[in-house]
Protein backbone atom coordinates (compact mmCIF):
# COMPACT_ATOMS: atom_id res chain seq x y z
CA UNK A 1 0.00 0.00 0.00
CA UNK A 2 1.10 3.72 -1.10
CA UNK A 3 2.51 5.56 2.42
CA UNK A 4 -0.19 8.22 3.11
CA UNK A 5 1.35 11.55 4.54
CA UNK A 6 -0.10 13.38 7.33
CA UNK A 7 -2.01 15.82 6.27
CA UNK A 8 -1.53 19.21 8.11
CA UNK A 9 -4.65 20.42 10.74
CA UNK A 10 -4.99 23.88 11.96
CA UNK A 11 -4.73 27.19 11.03
CA UNK A 12 -3.37 28.63 7.35
CA UNK A 13 -1.21 31.87 7.14
CA UNK A 14 -2.20 33.63 3.96
CA UNK A 15 -2.56 32.32 0.30
CA UNK A 16 -0.02 30.45 -0.43
CA UNK A 17 -0.02 28.39 2.53
CA UNK A 18 -3.90 27.76 1.97
CA UNK A 19 -3.08 26.83 -1.55
CA UNK A 20 -0.17 24.63 -0.38
CA UNK A 21 -2.99 22.79 1.66
CA UNK A 22 -5.45 22.48 -1.05
CA UNK A 23 -2.59 20.78 -3.14
CA UNK A 24 -1.90 18.50 -0.27
CA UNK A 25 -5.31 17.63 -0.16
CA UNK A 26 -5.92 17.09 -3.56
CA UNK A 27 -2.52 14.65 -3.95
CA UNK A 28 -3.64 12.77 -0.85
CA UNK A 29 -7.55 12.71 -1.85
CA UNK A 30 -7.17 8.97 -4.09
CA UNK A 31 -4.81 7.64 -1.64
CA UNK A 32 -6.80 8.08 1.25
CA UNK A 33 -9.87 6.98 -0.51
CA UNK A 34 -11.96 10.08 0.11
CA UNK A 35 -15.53 9.29 -1.91
CA UNK A 36 -16.17 13.31 -1.82
CA UNK A 37 -15.19 16.14 -1.16
CA UNK A 38 -16.81 19.52 -0.45
CA UNK A 39 -15.45 22.92 -1.25
CA UNK A 40 -17.19 26.30 -0.29
CA UNK A 41 -15.95 29.72 -1.21
CA UNK A 42 -17.42 33.23 -2.37
CA UNK A 43 -15.62 32.63 -5.72
CA UNK A 44 -12.28 30.31 -5.42
CA UNK A 45 -10.09 32.96 -6.63
CA UNK A 46 -7.32 32.15 -4.22
CA UNK A 47 -7.75 28.48 -5.02
CA UNK A 48 -5.01 27.03 -7.38
CA UNK A 49 -7.71 25.15 -9.66
CA UNK A 50 -6.12 26.00 -12.69
CA UNK A 51 -2.59 24.22 -12.04
CA UNK A 52 -1.83 21.36 -13.98
CA UNK A 53 -1.12 19.53 -10.94
CA UNK A 54 -4.15 20.23 -9.30
CA UNK A 55 -6.20 19.39 -12.22
CA UNK A 56 -4.27 16.23 -12.95
CA UNK A 57 -5.03 15.25 -9.22
CA UNK A 58 -8.77 15.59 -9.54
CA UNK A 59 -9.01 13.86 -12.52
CA UNK A 60 -7.56 11.08 -10.88
CA UNK A 61 -9.32 10.80 -7.93
CA UNK A 62 -12.66 11.63 -9.75
CA UNK A 63 -11.77 8.69 -12.47
CA UNK A 64 -12.62 6.12 -9.88
CA UNK A 65 -16.05 7.72 -8.97
CA UNK A 66 -15.58 9.99 -6.45
CA UNK A 67 -17.64 13.57 -6.07
CA UNK A 68 -16.52 17.34 -5.58
CA UNK A 69 -19.39 19.45 -4.70
CA UNK A 70 -18.30 23.16 -4.98
CA UNK A 71 -20.38 25.95 -3.42
CA UNK A 72 -19.69 29.42 -4.26
CA UNK A 73 -21.76 32.75 -4.43
CA UNK A 74 -20.12 33.59 -8.21
CA UNK A 75 -18.44 31.01 -10.15
CA UNK A 76 -17.14 33.43 -12.88
CA UNK A 77 -13.49 33.89 -11.65
CA UNK A 78 -13.35 29.76 -11.98
CA UNK A 79 -14.38 29.87 -15.57
CA UNK A 80 -11.62 32.52 -15.92
CA UNK A 81 -8.99 30.97 -13.59
CA UNK A 82 -9.66 27.33 -14.77
CA UNK A 83 -12.18 27.06 -17.88
CA UNK A 84 -11.98 22.91 -17.55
Amino acid sequence: MTDVAELPQGRFSGPADFQRLVRAAVAQAPLRGWREMLWADPDFTHWPLGELAVVEGLTQWMQHGARLCMMAADFRPITLQAPR
